[in-house]
């Protein structure tokens, strides 16, 4: 049975071409997976809070063009909409991957409304500014906007369709998400992401505040600390080496350090 699974060891996707969704919660990364498969596979509540708390992949993998391909679904940065928060989940984003990796890297826009919807003038003009930050941010880096031209209906609207009518909407959908892949696909990654080159250099031992991302992190965990009023021992938070990054307690870290432990509890594999 199709279905997600968490990714313990990223030796079980070795000889498959992957596919790392990443961003921020409540985007449609889950929802992005299950148009691309055209049925269920990955959780998606529609609910406020990220519906997943780990990286999972799927465990049947996708065959597009005789390619094996796997996609994986990470955990949700934080959600909060505002400018600030935007900025700070792209310079995480920056310093996980590096600049030699852009050509591999699609930034894929969601939830369009109608074009004869109100709300697609305030989605354009936001989409122009962040399309002038994208390319100047992550040259080389490619910019689709999903489904503007076939917005997704509600569930509700969905389920009182016609099963003929509904099948063929959500067909739509997952030609949409099936031409991403695909576009994907055409640059090969040959190029280490940034994290892997830091990870695999400094071994298991490297302190989180010693590589990019993590020192990103620790920054922005200082920053919501001031702003919350709250206090946290960055100097623990600096020198936890990687491989021990998912044992960082809850009382020493903010939102995107929590969730720096996970991604580094679940993906981190000794070298």
């Amino acid at each position: 049975m199709t279905g997600t699974k968490v990714l313990n060891n990223i030796e079980d996707l070795r000889g498959r071409t992957v596919i790392l969704l990443f961003g921020k919660s409540r985007a449609g990364k889950s929802t992005f997976i299950n148009d691309a498969y055209g049925k269920t596979v990955a959780k998606s509540t529609g609910s406020m809070e990220s519906d997943t708390d780990a990286i999972t992949y799927v465990n049947e993998p996708l065959v597009i063009d005789q390619r094996s391909v796997v996609l994986v679904d990470s955990i949700g940065l934080d959600a909060a909409g505002r400018t600030e928060d935007n900025r700070r989940n792209m310079e995480i984003f920056k310093a996980m991957t590096g600049r030699s990796a852009n050509k591999n890297i699609i930034f894929v826009t969601t939830k369009w409304a109608g074009k004869d919807e109100s709300a697609r003038d305030d989605q354009d003009a936001r989409f122009s500014e962040w399309e002038k930050v994208i390319t100047s941010q992550f040259p080389g880096a490619s910019i689709v906007r999903l489904g503007d031209d076939v917005p997704r209906k509600s569930t509700k609207a969905l389920d009182k369709m016609s099963e003929d009518h509904r099948r063929a909407e959500l067909r739509k959908y997952q030609m949409n998400a099936l031409k991403v892949i695909k576009d994907v696909l055409l640059n090969e990654a040959t190029v280490r992401p940034r994290l892997q080159k830091e990870i695999i250099k400094g071994g298991k031992d490297t302190p989180i505040g010693k590589i990019a991302i993590g020192a990103a992190v620790v920054k922005h965990v200082g920053k919501d600390a001031d702003r919350l009023n709250g206090k946290v021992q960055l100097s623990v938070v600096a020198m936890t080496p990687v491989s021990l990054a998912g044992s960082i307690r809850q009382n020493q870290a903010c939102g995107p350090t929590k969730e720096l432990s996970k991604n580094f509890r679940n993906i981190y594999v000794p070298v």
